[in-house]
């Protein structure tokens, strides 16, 4: 543009101003003379002076135009980092919500550990009480069954320490004195007679019979 108003104004200069300049001065009859030399070079000044202020004019302008389209690239920039930064806050809103939900999710598995650990070890210790409770069951049981068997094993020994207290109750206990008090009698001691009168007579027990003795000393009576 500075181009153009330089080429228009040089050849308005060389094509107008200056034929029109030497016209004049030929006609006045001073052509090549002073006069002449100091038109045209008014000429030439008002020229380069006009063509300066186009200038300045134009770069002016543009100067202004240019600090106008700054401004509104700077604007435009700004709102672009602005809208960065707008859609980097929401994309790590968006993170943190995700992270968040995964560590509520991380909780909620290791609740349900927990609780399936908690259940596991109740699980075992019912079981381990159970067995406890089998083996107090068992060791009771043993228990009766060593009950049982001492009282079978004492009870021949009792029964054999009834009748060493009776035979020597009978016998008088290695006095020399007999006597009948009364006319009750001792079922014990008819029952060793009995026994002793199937010894004498050759069989002893096997004649009379121990259910028959048995029951005479519990009854008194055959």
């Amino acid at each position: 543009m500075g181009r153009d108003i330089g080429s228009q104004m040089f050849d308005n200069w060389s094509r107008t101003q200056m034929p029109s300049i030497r016209s004049g001065a030929m006609a006045a009859g001073g052509f090549g003379g002073s006069r002449q030399g100091v038109v045209e070079a008014n000429g030439m000044n008002d020229m380069n002076r006009q063509y300066g202020q186009a200038l300045t004019s134009m770069y002016g302008n543009d100067w202004s135009q240019q600090q106008g389209r700054n401004l509104q690239q700077q604007g435009l920039n700004n709102s672009y980092d602005l809208g960065l930064r707008s859609n980097d806050l929401q994309n790590r809103s968006v993170n943190n919500s995700y992270d968040l939900g995964l560590r509520s999710s991380d909780l909620g598995f290791a609740n349900l550990d927990a609780n399936i650990n908690q259940q596991n070890f109740n699980n075992n210790l019912a079981g381990a009480n159970f067995g406890m409770g089998v083996y107090g069951m068992m060791n009771g049981m043993n228990q009766q069954g060593i009950n049982s068997g001492t009282q079978m094993q004492n009870t021949p020994l009792d029964y054999q320490k009834y009748f060493t207290n009776s035979a020597n109750a009978t016998g008088g206990m290695g006095g020399s004195s007999t006597g009948t008090v009364g006319s009750s009698s001792n079922p014990t001691m008819q029952g060793l007679g009995l026994y002793q009168y199937g010894s004498q007579n050759g069989g002893g027990m096997n004649n009379i019979g121990g259910a028959d003795f048995t029951k005479y000393l519990m009854n008194g009576t055959m």
